[in-house]
């Protein structure tokens, strides 16, 4: 017997029921996940790192953003109607897009700061002061709420009035919606793409140079220069060498020469490792953003420049979680895989059980 199609009551009801599921675990994934890293970054010396200082700053953006920004949403999504009034939807719409666009910058800064630690190395590190980490990190939230004071600064004009049709929603005007996609998405993916690709090309270069050096420096067969200078210090030594036939000569050489080259492939299998180590992890910060981000992009753009275009509520829905879940996903990509912040996490969960 064939299963009855879910009329359109059930089938809002259903999407609700999964989107109130989804986006509860996203607030507690959100908030707790990045909790633990600001917590860490504030207790332990080992992780506070001025390479960390943008981690860290990113943990808390994200902290807001599941703190401030999703549970209303989800309320929203579930109620279909605003009821907080219009104050608080000027407040919530301004976290909500100058949070999201401080999340993408602060990620470009981290693939900047990579990019000049593989290029400029013990230069740049000598170079960074946490009065430069700061400076760049306050730039970040000041460029990042900047694309969203519009909303407060001329509200009548960019955004809806809430207590007319009970909705909190910017107007999708195409220079705004322009504005906000390449703050948020645009700019931010693709510095991202060409900053890793160049890190990835560079990095698998040194790896390979490093591969292919010769592991053997030096001939075993050659006499020792300390054995005659202990000579001439007068010092009695006693060198005993082994008989070497032409034939035992050319086993050894044959020898070392085999060692060598079960080095250098052990060397070459080490870096391909490596390689493939580096792309996955690279591959992962890149497509998380652009996953995340490529549903709300097309779908503010449809309804930007083709305002009469109707697009089914749980496309709008989905795209809310997908751009949510990046929150969520950063601390884990960034930070999570980061052996010091375990370690320290590991170390902080000890002394809790103690």
């Amino acid at each position: 017997m064939e299963d009855l199609p879910l009329l359109p009551e059930e089938t809002s009801y259903l999407a609700n029921i999964l989107t109130i599921l989804g986006g509860g675990l996203l607030v507690i994934v959100s908030v707790v996940g990045n909790g633990l890293v600001i917590f860490v970054f504030a207790i332990d010396s080992n992780f506070r790192t001025l390479s960390n200082f943008y981690l860290a700053s990113l943990a808390c953006t994200d902290f807001l953003i599941g703190l401030l920004v999703i549970p209303f949403g989800l309320i929203y999504q579930y109620n279909q109607t605003w009821i907080y009034g219009v104050n608080y939807c000027q407040v919530w719409l301004t976290l909500s897009y100058g949070l999201s666009c401080v999340s993408s910058s602060h990620l470009v800064f981290v693939a900047i700061d990579r990019y000049r630690i593989m290029f400029h190395g013990t230069n740049y590190l000598q170079q960074r002061k946490l009065s430069n980490m700061l400076e760049s990190v306050g730039f970040v939230w000041v460029i990042g709420f900047w694309t969203a004071s519009p909303i407060i600064a001329d509200w009548s004009h960019v955004a809806v009035d809430p207590e007319v049709i009970n909705h909190c929603m910017p107007k999708k005007t195409p220079s705004w919606v322009l504005l906000i996609n390449m703050m948020v998405f645009v700019i931010p993916a693709f510095l991202m793409m060409r900053l890793y690709t160049v890190v990835y090309l560079q990095l698998r270069k040194r790896l390979r140079k490093k591969a292919t050096q010769s592991p053997v420096t030096s001939n075993p067969l050659a006499p020792s220069t300390s054995n005659s200078n202990a000579r001439n210090e007068g010092v009695e030594t006693k060198l005993i060498l082994p008989k070497l036939t032409v034939g035992a000569t050319k086993n050894t050489s044959r020898n070392i020469r085999n060692i060598g080259e079960e080095v250098r492939k052990r060397k070459m299998q080490i870096c391909l490792q490596k390689e493939k180590k580096a792309a996955l992890t690279l591959g992962l910060l890149i497509g998380l953003f652009l996953i995340c981000w490529s549903p709300y992009l097309i779908l503010t753009t449809i309804q930007a420049f083709s305002p009469d275009t109707k697009i089914p509520k749980i496309f709008n829905t989905t795209s809310a979680l997908f751009g949510w879940i990046n929150s969520c996903g950063n601390c884990f990509v960034y930070v999570y895989v980061n052996k010091d912040f375990r370690k320290s996490l590991s170390k902080m969960f000890k002394c809790l059980w103690k």
